[in-house]
C-alpha cells in the first residue's frame, strides 16, 4: 500500500488499490492510508468467499 499512495499523492486523478485485499484488516488498512489519499480498493474475492463483510467494514469505517 505504501507505493499505491505514493503514486497517489504524485498524480491528480483518484487512485484504487486492487490486488492483496484478502482480509477486512487489508480493507482497513487501505482505507486509512496517507489520510484517505487512496480512493478505493477493489476486493472482489475476498468478499465473494466471504473473508470480507463489506457491512461490518463499512460499521468500523462509520460509513454506513
Amino acid at each position: 500500500l505504501e507505493e499505491t499512495a505514493a503514486l497517489a499523492r504524485a498524480i491528480a486523478i483518484p487512485v484504487i488499490a486492487s490486488g492483496g485485499m484478502s482480509s477486512e484488516e487489508d480493507v482497513l488498512r487501505a482505507a486509512s492510508c496517507a489520510d484517505g489519499i487512496i480512493a478505493g480498493a477493489i476486493v472482489g474475492t475476498a468478499v465473494y468467499t466471504g473473508a470480507v463483510d463489506i457491512g461490518r467494514i463499512l460499521e468500523k469505517l462509520s460509513c454506513s
